[in-house]
């Protein structure tokens, strides 16, 4: 049973616009007990002959198919509607009352229309509603010829509005697919651009530090301030090698570490580095810092 489910399911993905097997199964169900009804209509009318094979021709697609062996993708829809309208008309050589056989045209024309051209399905159905206008101008249709042209009418439509819904959910799936492609990459942009900016901040002081340990040792012979200035280029590239893990980590396809962005409170930090890097910077703050946004405080 397992083995079939797999089965129905690769054949269902071989259809087009991405057909499940819920859809693709029924079709071909409801076209065996279709023909099987027609077929046990001729058995109690006592219609036993070689029309009776119209009902095997009718559902030799669907067997042929579930026996495994391949049909060109092309071909399926195609081969189902030939052998179908040659199967009913099969069939309708000895017609019985109440015939179910023309039904098979409804069922086959559904399936055609959702995975062939407009042009195949329009072609198919024009065939379809000859067979029954033939059968009703040489014999008998069971619930008169309106019937059934109306039924092959709806079975068109059903396939066709089947067909358009799934090419539209295909649509929506590859802008949906594209959408994604894009929120990624300028999620990527963000990141560079974050990465770039915490890289030129800390390679900026950072090269503050170290020229101040060079000078101080160079022309001052100071190793105390060249140690300290060290001490702090060391602190800011151990911090700066921290924020890049933190900003590349959210590539991770895990959920990454929560950390507040920096605001207006981190300035204070800021200004203190620059100035232990021996840049002459002042900073004074006026009105209230809350009362700006925590948008303007990164950018700040």
């Amino acid at each position: 049973m397992k083995g079939l489910i797999r089965y129905a399911h690769s054949r269902a993905a071989a259809l087009p616009f991405g057909y499940p097997p819920a859809v693709v199964l029924p079709g071909h169900a409801c076209l065996v007990v279709v023909a099987a009804v027609a077929v046990a209509q001729r058995l109690a009318a006592e219609v036993v002959d070689w029309t009776l094979t119209g009902g095997l021709l009718a559902i030799f697609p669907v067997v042929y198919l579930l026996v495994g062996m391949p049909i060109p993708d092309g071909g399926r829809p195609i081969g189902v509607a030939a052998c179908a309208l040659l199967g009913t008309s099969v069939l309708l050589v000895h017609p019985v009352a109440n015939d179910l056989a023309p039904l098979t045209l409804v069922v086959m024309l559904a399936e055609c229309a959702a995975v062939t051209s407009l042009r195949v399905s329009l072609t198919t159905a024009a065939l379809a509603a000859l067979i029954p206008t033939v059968a009703a101008a040489v014999g008998h249709l069971g619930y008169g010829l309106p019937f059934y042209l109306v039924a092959v009418a709806l079975g068109w439509a059903t396939g066709f509005i089947i067909r358009t819904q799934l090419r539209l959910f295909e649509q929506e799936r590859q802008v949906q697919a594209e959408r994604a492609v894009q929120a990624a990459d300028d999620e990527r942009r963000r990141i560079a651009r974050e990465v770039h900016d915490v890289v030129a901040h800390s390679l900026s002081i950072t090269l503050l530090h170290l020229t101040g340990a060079r000078r101080a040792l160079q022309e001052d012979r100071d190793v105390d301030d060249a140690v300290e200035a060290l001490t702090d280029a060391e602190r800011l590239g151990r911090q700066a090698i921290a924020d890049i893990r933190r900003t590349v980590g959210l590539l991770d396809s895990e959920p990454a570490k929560v950390r507040p962005e920096p605001g207006i409170g981190d300035i204070d930090e800021v200004v203190s580095d620059v100035v232990r890097a021996g840049v002459p910077v002042t900073y004074r703050v006026d009105g209230d810092p809350r009362s700006a946004s925590a948008a303007t405080g990164l950018a700040l």
